[in-house]
């Protein structure tokens, strides 16, 4: 004996698979990829964490700057089952200012932008007033001429190349003993931070003329690179050096860390 509606019982089972295939479709998750870098500034040589989801899972990951494949720790990245990567970037020599960083795993890609910013580094680090001293800096705008300044006053300036980098060369200006920070700052606006800046340690120096001579004759002494305001007493062989009345010497450094000049009767 024939089944009754057969026809309908067969639309009614396709249709059925049809709806239940839609609900799954219809809540099937559509992974976003996403980057997060950690930090999203900073200078040429900054290592970067980037923090990657949403990806094809076990997947080999990329990074590039500006188009660029840029070094990557450890160099082969690859995703989880879930489609994440947690790695480190370094990021290249560039000029200042906003740039992207594209992050891939060969078929789904993200941009995200950086920020690029002035660092300058000193050699040597440390010296009396008037030492020679080098600045080589990173980051800046291209072909823009670029200010150094130590402890507020200028070292010296020059042409930043095509790359951003520069090389500025002076001698160490009158500044008081310690620690005085060196900074960049360029025609475009573009300068260091407090954490790219650079830090040269200022030595007090003294100048006796002659350096040879009788006692009771005149020496003349001349001084910098001392704390403004401070009271400097003189020594001579390793004890106060006094005048004939039996006074110690002593100068009052001045606003720009100077003392004397002044004749001093040798002991």
């Amino acid at each position: 004996m024939r089944k009754k509606y057969p026809s309908i019982i067969r639309v009614l089972v396709v249709m059925a698979m049809v709806i239940t295939l839609t609900g799954v479709l219809a809540v099937a998750p559509v992974l976003a990829q996403a980057a997060l870098l950690t930090p999203d500034d900073g200078p040429v040589g900054q290592s970067v964490t980037v923090q990657a989801t949403g990806f094809a899972g076990e997947s080999i990951m990329s990074a590039k700057f500006d188009g660029a494949i840029t070094t990557t720790a450890p160099t082969v990245v690859e995703t989880t089952v879930a489609g994440a990567a947690t790695f480190a970037m370094l990021i290249p020599t560039a000029t200042a200012g906003a740039h992207m960083v594209t992050i891939s795993d060969g078929v789904n890609s993200v941009n995200v932008p950086f920020t690029i910013i002035p660092k300058v580094k000193i050699s040597p680090t440390k010296g009396p007033v008037g030492t020679a001293a080098t600045v080589t800096g990173s980051g800046f705008a291209a072909g823009y001429t670029v200010s150094v300044y130590i402890g507020g006053k200028p070292l010296g300036s020059a042409l930043s190349d095509s790359t951003g980098a520069v090389t500025v060369a002076g001698a160490v200006p009158a500044l008081d003993a310690g620690a005085q920070a060196v900074t960049g700052q360029d025609l475009a606006g573009y300068s260091t931070t407090v954490a790219t800046q650079a830090a040269f340690t200022v030595t007090p120096t003294l100048i006796l003329t002659p350096v040879t001579g009788l006692g009771g004759s005149y020496a003349s002494v001349s001084g910098s690179g001392f704390e403004a305001g401070d009271t400097v007493s003189m020594y001579f062989a390793g004890v106060p050096w006094l005048d004939p009345a039996s006074a110690a010497y002593t100068f009052t450094a001045g606003v720009d860390g100077k003392i004397g000049p002044a004749n001093l009767v040798v002991p």
